[in-house]
């Protein structure tokens, strides 16, 4: 996004948000706990011990079932929510230490897009998402130039004078995606925000979400209870399970050696995915060879010897994961000595490795 943008912005109280070193995490999470407390009744614990981080320009998916506390955790970046235990740092700076100004400033920098689109009906879908420069003070013709923009960007320039009661779903959402990033934020944060629409709606959306993380160099942090939406943009993917992280890794690791039972079964609905191996017998060891497209053809023949008798392949992920042109090769083999059995396998693959598996 645009840098005058940045050098515009307030830094939040004590630090400047644009001052973090680039090979530092965008956002951290660090021993994170959330309890409600109710004035009557048991305080409820909605998370507890959350530490992970997202790297700088990267899709970082969240995914647990309803009640896993998805949306506390989410609300936690942007200072909607406030942490009971812990810290969530954004850029080094301390979340819920921050006063009225500081988390104005941090929102300017942190776009959301929400499940229910939210658009004002009475205005235009310009003056939609100009709205909040509007409410920054910015005047009525630079909002509206920048709406164009991002208007364009998400491929609704023609709908600029058009009401939200004539848009489709899947042009509302884009709607909400242009509003989250007219701002010119360096950390955009999706809210469930595919869940309202149909299946052919989220492939475009999910689409338009790769491509501005690849344009723009946006760090996105989404929100699911969806594996496929998971399966289709993110590079890596943290599982949620009452309120704890039972589940952390490269999304296609996690797709071919699911080791906790919530994660399993968030997989057996996904079609076509190799999540929830059920084909590795007892006693066989996982192992992934990865291949990107620029790599040489690989001769699978080649790979019987060093996997030995018994051994076999059991499934792929091929095409674009997460944005990376590359084919996951899945293989099993009973073996006493992995090193070895890995050793052998390198030979041959160099990109191969161990993948931990629970059956």
């Amino acid at each position: 996004m645009g840098s005058d943008a940045h050098r515009a912005a307030a830094p939040p109280e004590g630090a400047a948000l644009g001052g973090a070193h680039e090979s530092e995490p965008q956002v951290s999470f660090r021993h994170v706990g959330k309890q409600f407390r109710p004035r009557f009744g048991r305080s409820v614990t909605a998370l507890e011990d959350i530490s992970f981080d997202v790297r700088r320009g990267e899709i970082f998916g969240i995914i647990g079932r309803s009640g896993a506390g998805k949306s506390t955790l989410i609300r936690l970046v942007n200072g909607l929510e406030k942490p009971t235990t812990g810290q969530v740092m954004v850029d080094g700076v301390d979340v819920g230490s921050q006063g009225n100004a500081g988390l104005t400033a941090l929102r300017r920098r942190v776009g959301m897009v929400f499940q229910g689109f939210n658009l004002l009906a009475s205005r235009t879908v310009e003056d939609n998402v100009a709205l909040p420069l509007r409410l920054t003070g910015t005047g009525l013709a630079e909002a509206r130039r920048r709406a164009c923009e991002v208007l364009d960007l998400v491929g609704l320039a023609d709908k600029a004078r058009a009401y939200p009661a004539r848009l489709s779903g899947g042009q509302k959402q884009r709607t909400g995606i242009a509003r989250a990033l007219v701002q010119q934020p360096d950390l955009l944060l999706s809210d469930e925000a595919t869940s309202a629409l149909d299946p052919e709606t989220t492939a475009g959306i999910l689409a338009l979400l790769r491509d501005i993380n690849r344009t723009l160099g946006l760090t996105i942090l989404l929100i699911t209870h969806e594996m496929d939406v998971i399966r289709r943009v993110a590079g890596r993917v943290a599982v949620l399970e009452g309120g704890r992280i039972v589940e952390i890794g490269h999304a296609w690791q996690v797709f071919a050696a699911p080791r906790h039972a919530a994660t399993r079964a968030m997989l057996a609905p996904v079609h076509g995915a190799p999540g929830g191996l059920t084909g590795i017998e007892a006693g066989h060891t996982l192992f992934a060879i990865t291949q990107s497209g620029d790599d040489p053809p690989l001769d699978l023949t080649a790979l019987a010897a060093p996997l030995g008798q018994g051994g076999r392949l059991l499934g792929n992920f091929a095409g674009e994961q997460a944005g990376r042109n590359a084919t996951h090769l899945l293989l099993s083999a009973a073996t006493d000595d992995v090193a070895a059995c890995l050793s052998r396998l390198r030979a041959v693959a160099p990109t191969a490795e161990v993948l931990p598996y629970a059956g």
